[in-house]
């Protein structure tokens, strides 16, 4: 019976050095023999090529030495009892994406999931316009795995807008391509390491108490339905989302609290609030006794807000209502944690505090939040 070659140490005495060497036996071939300089390095390969066949099999050895040497590094580098390959394919998976995807069909699948989001309609068409800018100065056939750092950085900056304009750009674009990573059209977003453009923070824009009444003495005359909705975002901040949300039976008119659902607040956690002032309720009354709360089109409600401000002839900055609220109401009482729990504000509350100290006096605080019906 033909004996089985082995794999095994042998030692040639006729050599001075490179003597010491592995017999490695090859299917159906004369063992192929290979000699170092050292008994020392000989004997750290044999427990390689040993563990390889341990572990694979006899026929690893019929593969090239580097090879050999390559299984048994990628062994010392994985933990015990993961297969190389199914290494090598999860890091395909995580790290080589689907490059066939353009920008036209990443954007559209983009938007789709943005709109069963249910965000607001002004949220949805600043995303719209920012990736039809993208698409339209990268081209919407170029790949998503191909657009670049390079590429965002000349576009953003070749646009002829304000930084706070092209900060907006640059963050709706890092949320599509985030959102492009997790779907696997490209392996890392190319604003993953692009520095946020440094703005000088801004003065709030707020209205002055007096131009806010005659704002809702216009209101009241041209468009009454809508005034509870706009005394929600002067006298208790809410946002223009966050009113369009609101249920009826998330105004507590008997404790005066207001309940934000996890479902519709733009955290997605639940709040409910209370000790916004008197004045809120009287203007809420309208919709007392309502079983429903009214609906209308966000470019309904912009035109007839549009309709008022011009009307009453007054200034209306951007979120004028927001911004008035949390002027006011810092002035009003002074403590950042109040005002910052009727915002249902998560953030630095000593940032909220510097942001809106100092703008109003306690005295025009005290006009403003005795604006009524």
């Amino acid at each position: 019976m033909a004996r089985i070659a082995k794999l095994r140490k042998i030692e040639r005495k006729d050599r001075g050095s490179s003597k010491w060497g592995i017999s490695v036996p090859q299917p159906g071939k004369r063992s192929k023999r290979i000699f170092f300089e050292s008994a020392a390095k000989r004997d750290a390969h044999f427990a390689k090529l040993k563990r390889a066949v341990q572990s694979e099999g006899h026929g690893i050895l019929s593969t090239s030495a580097a090879d050999v040497a390559l299984l048994s590094d990628l062994r010392e580098i994985l933990p015990v009892g993961v297969d190389p390959r199914e290494a090598a394919r999860f890091y395909v998976e995580q790290l080589c994406p689907d490059s066939t995807v353009s920008l036209k069909e990443a954007v559209r699948g983009f938007l789709r999931k943005q709109q069963a989001a249910r965000i607001s309609q002004d949220h949805y068409k600043h995303q719209e316009l920012a990736l039809k800018r993208l698409t339209t100065g990268v081209g919407d056939e170029m790949m998503v795995a191909a657009v670049s750092q390079d590429i965002i950085h000349e576009l953003l900056f070749g646009m002829p807008f304000k930084d706070s304009t092209l900060d907006g750009y640059h963050k709706n674009w890092g949320t599509f391509f985030n959102w492009c990573v997790k779907q696997r059209f490209c392996a890392v977003s190319p604003l993953a390491t692009m520095d946020r453009i440094s703005l000088a923070e801004s003065e709030p824009e707020f209205m002055p108490a007096g131009d806010v009444a005659k704002f809702f003495k216009k209101a009241l005359k041209l468009h009454p339905e809508i005034t509870p909705a706009l005394a929600l975002s002067f006298f208790a901040g809410m946002r223009s989302s966050a009113i369009a949300r609101l249920e009826r039976g998330d105004l507590d008119f008997e404790q005066h609290g207001i309940r934000h659902k996890g479902a519709s607040h733009k955290m997605k956690r639940r709040f409910y609030v209370q000790g916004f002032e008197p004045n809120l309720w009287e203007w809420l009354e309208p919709w007392k006794n309502l079983k429903t709360l009214p609906i209308w089109p966000s470019s309904t409600a912009i035109k007839w807000r549009e309709d008022i401000y011009k009307s009453a002839k007054v200034a209306f900055p951007h979120n004028a209502g927001r911004h008035s609220f949390c002027t006011y109401h810092v002035a009003l009482h002074g403590s950042a944690d109040r005002t910052a729990t009727l915002l249902t504000h998560r953030g630095s509350i000593s940032m909220l505090y510097d942001h809106y100290r100092g703008n109003a006096k306690k005295t025009e605080a005290e006009v403003y939040f005795k604006i009524l019906p």
